[in-house]
């Protein structure tokens, strides 16, 4: 942990995502520190998806009335605006309508998450 600390407040430009904030991110940085908080699952517009220790993926919807909290973003959907703030030229192919859409292309795109377009209620699930 001491190496850790050491070698996290040398970094120029250290960036930590997360629902929760790790105690990583208050370590002293030597630059630029960007904390990007992400939204739990049961806060993602559309829900989200959790990925069991056995491998199956289910699926968490939305729940109703939970406040959003400050700029907090779907977690899938940050990186993607990182990458579009850099390259706006991406923009097109980095925008997912939604979590939705965005499990219909992993779908079509990734063999090991075949089916995970059918992840729609609580409860639904896939291996």
């Amino acid at each position: 942990p001491e190496h850790a600390t050491a070698a996290l407040s040398k970094v120029a430009v250290r960036i930590h995502q997360g629902e929760t904030l790790d105690p990583a991110a208050l370590i002293a940085p030597k630059g630029t520190l960007l904390l990007l908080p992400a939204q739990t699952r049961h806060e993602q517009r559309g829900g989200g998806t959790l990925r069991a220790v056995d491998g199956r993926i289910f699926f968490s919807p939305q729940v109703p009335g939970l406040p959003q909290v400050g700029e907090a973003r779907p977690a899938w959907e940050i990186p993607c605006q990182v990458a579009v703030r850099l390259q706006p030229d991406l923009a097109k192919s980095l925008t997912p309508a939604s979590g939705d859409a965005l499990r219909q292309e992993m779908d079509a795109e990734l063999p090991q998450f075949h089916g995970i377009a059918k992840l729609k209620r609580a409860g639904d699930w896939v291996h």
